[in-house]
């Protein structure tokens, strides 16, 4: 007698097959910015025995130069990660469904033997009930990195804003690490997670996508709704669009394949690989479900339509239903019929399975297509017009700019100073990662340099170098932050901006919303907002180390603004504007994000 046992809730199903698109696009877009600081290697006295992610691989992915790019993508679905794991867990906390996912007292140990059971080592599994030990410890573990990854994330994202949540995770580096480390982890739990599912066989994998399991009191080979006509037709009117998926992706990789070879053929459509994946479930299910013995012929007959659907893809739909026929056939012709068997009920339970699995099949794949039209919308979008920014594709550019907006009202504040050190700790070579607007070659006599303010009505305020010497010095010792992810704890001295708008009367200036900064050449230039240019730790420096500025680090003055990736800390001012509209922005030009704040 077959009968349904529902296995997954409706939100569970969701979420799990919302997640798993949305983790692969953070580990790619990661990957994008990971590129720009490869700094995480196993290393013992000083020998490399292991670098994550050598050249080659880097090369093959076309990661290189999309540090923009990954940002812009990272920043923009952290959003669907974090409100989809938050769905989730408040709907098992609501729904009591968190009962059956947190491990027992017992789990630990039941855990090892369900370990030893899917490696057939020990022939009987533990008695479960929804889940099994093992899958409570690994359901609940991959929430608790979920949660992990969003404070980890938000403690490098905002360092000076969420303070605590930074210095909770161990401080900056260690933030990093860890968040590597939760890449690295969700990376192993796919790779478990599919073997899991392999050897536990089809039926468990269907029931994520149904939302519940079929179960036989007398066995039959395999789901024959599967291999129905209707679904073998499903199967061939979305093929086109799934053949666009897997040129899409090699297209995106950067992978050809050259015209005539199987490969190609392979590519131009994924009828050529569907019909295989089943055969090969098939194969899989036999072998999970009836002992070796049994199902010897059946396994012949699913090699030799695995070799039939790789070398003649388009007849396997007859081979498929001629399979199925044969199997069902069998099945019921032959051996003993249970009681009930046949009967009204048995088919009234057989339509309603079908009923079921149609249903979730069709919306899945719908979902499916919706999804991946979403994402070749918004990857292939145009770019925003250039005026102050460009770069960026429009639609990632607005995410990029209402993130903003909405982590500066949340947490912005004077009071989030940045964390300082003692003297000592400063790097006394420090780093010099762009000369843009310094360049080496260029020739530059500082003694003739003067700071120009531009007031309304084209008046310009000149300030020498001097004259800004004579007002209240400031230090500061911090860890200077670069948007590519390394950092340098340095030493700088000058004037604090607040004290320069005070100074020189510039008052009513500093209640417009920008400040814009432009290097003597004009070739580098930032745009800042207010608040954070006037914070008490931003300054107008003239020293590094106890001594006047190398020409390489922005002499005569630059741009100290701890609240800032570097990409905002401009080397030698020449002049400086006040308005009430974004002026324009080097790196925001070039597709980074135009506030760029920590």
């Amino acid at each position: 007698m077959k009968v349904i046992k529902d296995k997954h809730s409706l939100a569970m199903r969701w979420t799990h097959w919302v997640n798993f698109p949305v983790l692969t696009i953070m580990i790619w877009s990661g990957m994008l910015i990971y590129w720009a600081n490869d700094i995480y290697s196993i290393t013992i006295f000083g020998h490399t025995f292991v670098r994550f992610f050598p050249d080659w691989f880097y090369r093959t992915l076309g990661i290189p130069q999309r540090l923009a790019e990954g940002m812009a993508f990272h920043f923009l679905f952290m959003w669907f990660f974090t409100l989809n794991g938050l769905f989730y867990v408040l709907y098992t906390i609501i729904s009591g469904e968190w009962r059956e996912l947190i491990p027992q007292k017992k789990s630990f140990k039941e855990a090892w033997l369900v370990l030893l059971h899917d490696l057939h080592i020990r022939k009987t599994a533990p008695p479960q009930k929804k889940y099994n030990a093992a899958q409570r410890i690994a359901y609940t573990a991959i929430i608790i990195m979920g949660f992990g990854s969003v404070i980890t994330g938000l403690a490098i994202y905002k360092p000076v804003q969420f303070y605590y949540l930074t210095w909770l995770c161990g401080g900056y580096h260690f933030a990093r690490i860890l968040h590597f480390a939760l890449t690295l982890g969700y990376v192993f739990f796919f790779l478990v997670h599919v073997f899991q599912v392999t050897i536990t066989g089809w039926r468990n994998f269907w029931s994520v996508i149904s939302g519940f399991e079929a179960e036989n009191e007398l066995y039959k080979p395999f789901l024959s709704f599967l291999f129905s006509l209707k679904v073998w037709l499903s199967t061939v009117i979305l093929t086109p669009a799934f053949g666009l998926l897997i040129k899409w992706i090699s297209h995106f990789f950067g992978i050809t394949f050259k015209s005539g070879t199987y490969y190609s053929m392979l590519m131009s459509g994924l009828i050529d690989f569907i019909p295989a994946v089943i055969a090969l479930w098939l194969f899989a299910t036999l072998i999970n479900h009836r002992p070796l013995h049994e199902v010897k012929k059946k396994i012949y007959l699913s090699i030799v339509v695995v070799i039939a659907a790789l070398l003649t893809a388009p007849a396997y739909g007859i081979i498929a239903i001629a399979c199925t026929w044969f199997y069902q056939l069998k099945s019921d012709s032959g051996g003993k019929v249970a009681d009930g068997e046949g009967s009204k009920a048995e088919s009234l339970v057989e339509k309603k399975i079908n009923r079921r699995n149609f249903v979730s099949i069709s919306a899945y794949s719908a979902l499916a297509v919706g999804a991946f039209e979403g994402w070749r919308w918004l990857y292939k979008s145009p770019d925003e017009t250039a005026t102050i920014t460009a770069g960026a594709h429009a639609p990632l550019r607005k995410a990029l700019n209402k993130t903003e907006i909405f982590f500066r009202r949340l947490t912005f504040s004077e009071n989030h100073l940045v964390k300082t050190y003692p003297k000592e700790m400063a790097a006394k070579h420090v780093r010099v990662n762009s000369d843009i607007g310094v360049e080496a070659g260029k020739k530059f006599d500082p003694s003739t340099w003067n700071l120009q303010v531009i007031k309304n009505g084209g008046e310009v305020l000149k300030v020498s170098l001097q004259e800004l010497m004579a007002l209240p010095k400031t230090e500061i010792i911090y860890d200077f932050k670069c948007v590519e992810g390394w950092d340098q704890i340095s030493h700088w001295a000058g004037v604090k901006f607040s004290d320069f708008i005070k100074h020189y009367g510039l008052d009513d200036y500093a209640k417009m919303q920008y400040v814009g900064m432009e290097t003597p050449d004009k070739n580098y230039y930032v745009g800042l907002d207010m608040p954070s240019a006037i914070h008490p730790q931003t300054l107008l420096a003239y020293e590094m180390n106890d001594k006047l500025l190398p020409l390489q680090n922005g002499a005569p003055l630059r741009l100290i603004i701890p609240v800032k990736y570097g990409i905002k800390n401009l080397k030698r001012i020449g002049t400086i504007s006040f308005s009430n509209t974004r002026p324009h922005d080097y790196w925001a030009e070039q597709g980074y994000d135009y506030y760029s704040g920590l």
